[in-house]
């Protein structure tokens, strides 16, 4: 299977309007940038996954049952994976709530019933959740919290739990006169 694009063609995923009817949906899920995977609510990116290290997407759970590649030429650019196990049948699938999903066939006579995998997980996945110098955290009571220094750009907004607008300074930046720095901030990403 491949998710890319070329001077032709678009390989993507589109989902369905529902379970029983197959017509287009409103998601479809394709490569983004040249490095990673989004889903769109057309024409907003509701989700965008890691970036690819060359084996695998930064926040994708463990697939060690599968291959990777990302193709990047001078004739495409795309992504693929082929099963391992070549006994194992599988399917990938965006559903009208706009989730990918990847399916195993472990008896044929029940049909496609093992839930293997899917993305995104949690609200944390959202694209943007918590806007600009935001940090989501699903083991937090409250999901989203300002970086240090930062406080909400609508605190009206924050406290009906809406952090679309994300976080401002505090204070002015203070450029050349000391009083700031460059913060390090660590293990913001899943792994």
């Amino acid at each position: 299977m491949k998710l890319g694009f070329n001077q032709h063609l678009d390989w993507h995923l589109t989902s369905w309007t529902s379970p029983s009817d197959p017509s287009p949906g409103t998601y479809s899920s394709k490569i983004y940038g040249y490095r990673e995977i989004g889903i769109w609510n057309w024409p907003i990116l509701v989700y965008r996954s890691g970036p690819w290290n060359g084996h695998g997407f930064g926040g994708f759970s463990d697939m060690s049952f599968l291959a990777f590649r990302v193709v990047i030429n001078h004739e495409a650019v795309y992504y693929m994976f082929e099963i391992l196990n070549k006994s194992i049948l599988s399917r990938v699938v965006l559903n009208q709530f706009g989730e990918v999903q990847r399916y195993m066939l472990l008896d044929p006579i029940h049909g496609w019933k093992k839930l293997y995998w899917w993305f995104p997980v949690d609200q944390c996945d959202e694209h943007a959740e918590c806007g600009a110098f935001g940090v989501c955290n699903t083991s937090d009571s409250s999901v989203c919290k300002c970086l240090r220094g930062f406080v909400p750009k609508s605190p009206e907004k924050w406290a009906l739990r809406d952090f679309s607008d994300g976080c401002v300074r505090r204070t002015a930046l203070d450029c050349g006169r000391g009083g700031d720095g460059i913060l390090k901030v660590t293990g913001l990403f899943k792994i």
